[in-house]
């Protein structure tokens, strides 16, 4: 065999190790790609907002974005990056963008806009309260009530109940008023009604983490001293007005100028 023959068996052999080193790594990238694509292709399509509760907190302006994973059996959302630049200094009205990521889910979205809403402040208009709220300021003119009827004896509270519920607004402040018609047995066994006003100064309606409360910086019960009785002496007095038109005249005259908003409660008769 002479050299040239040598040389050329030599080359055949380096190309088919060459040729044979390719074909297996053309295999082995076409085996990872197949995995892959396997991979990418079989991970669970979600929704990332549904497993995202957003709620804001304080005032207007001076509002905080809060972000919270809801925890779901169906998937585990610590697997889920949310991100939102734009997190504080939040006043009503605002919107904010939240973006999603990760790579465990095939997140079918990737962003959503949330609106700021249900900040704390003053509230300016009655369908701002929910009948909770508006079962507090119910239980303390009850309490007002109970306390002052203690300054009459032998005579009883027949009836009480809710009238009406009034608010006058400014853009710092407001003044909401509660009000109970409440009927006392007279000696004689006729009925004497009086109607119980409470007022509120400056409600505040509070989120805490999406929970709305109500807050007011003072209340007092308004109102002049009224006889059950034909004399006082006879059973003592209480403090209301004798007529909601006396009530309302009140209201009216306390916050000249402004607009008084209510809610009127019906009853069923008995």
């Amino acid at each position: 065999m002479n050299i040239n023959s040598i040389r050329n068996n030599n080359k055949g052999k380096a190309m088919a190790i060459v040729l044979t080193v390719i074909v297996v790594l053309m295999a082995a990238l076409s085996v990872f790609a197949f995995l892959y694509v396997k991979k990418i292709t079989s991970k669970k399509d979600v929704n990332p907002f549904d497993y995202l509760s957003v709620s804001f907190e304080g005032k207007s302006g001076e509002a905080k974005a809060v972000l919270e994973k809801n925890r779901n059996a169906d998937i585990d959302a610590s697997k889920i990056i949310y991100k939102c630049q734009n997190m504080s200094a939040l006043k009503a009205g605002d919107t904010i963008t939240v973006t999603a990521e990760s790579n465990d889910y095939n997140l079918t979205e990737t962003s959503k806009e949330y609106k700021v809403e249900g900040l704390d402040g003053y509230i300016k208009n009655l369908d701002e309260l929910s009948e909770d709220n508006y079962s507090v300021f119910h239980k303390k003119l009850e309490e007002e009530i109970a306390k002052d009827s203690k300054n009459i004896f032998n005579t009883d509270i027949i009836s009480q109940k809710t009238c009406a519920t009034y608010l006058c607004a400014k853009d710092d402040s407001n003044k909401l008023y509660d009000m109970y018609e409440t009927s006392f047995m007279r000696f004689d066994s006729t009925l004497k009604y009086v109607y119980y006003l409470v007022e509120f100064d400056n409600v505040e309606l509070k989120n805490n983490h999406g929970i709305i409360s109500v807050n007011y910086s003072d209340y007092k019960l308004l109102g002049q001293k009224l006889s059950i009785n034909a004399l006082e002496t006879s059973s003592g007095y209480v403090h209301g007005f004798a007529e909601i038109e006396d009530a309302e005249a009140y209201i009216a005259e306390a916050n000249p100028g402004l607009d008084i908003m209510k809610v009127a409660y019906t009853h069923d008769e008995d």
